[in-house]
């Protein structure tokens, strides 16, 4: 209970400080990044592949080599692909 507190407080939060990105867009991002987890969790299927398919990865490689420049809007896909990640291996993996 208390992890979903916690995205939920990390999701509102990334949501405030994007106001320049519509809502719908970052709920999405969110979203692609739960999918892109879970297929890591699936054997024989990479995040790579799942990137491709939801036509994210030209946007996460683009982004990756520009975080060094430190613009926003790459630096926002990244947290909100992270976020997604992380909630989606909270919530799908089986915890030792």
């Amino acid at each position: 209970m208390i992890v979903f507190v916690i995205f939920y407080l990390i999701v509102k939060y990334i949501l405030l400080i994007c106001k320049k990105v519509e809502k719908e867009v970052v709920m999405i991002n969110i979203i692609k990044g739960i999918l892109i987890s879970i297929s890591l969790l699936v054997p024989g299927v990479s995040g790579g592949t799942m990137m491709i398919i939801l036509g994210v990865y030209d946007q996460a490689i683009e982004a990756l080599s520009k975080l060094m420049s430190f613009r926003l809007i790459h630096v926002i896909l990244i947290i909100q692909l992270a976020i997604g990640g992380l909630l989606g291996l909270a919530l799908f993996s089986n915890g030792m």
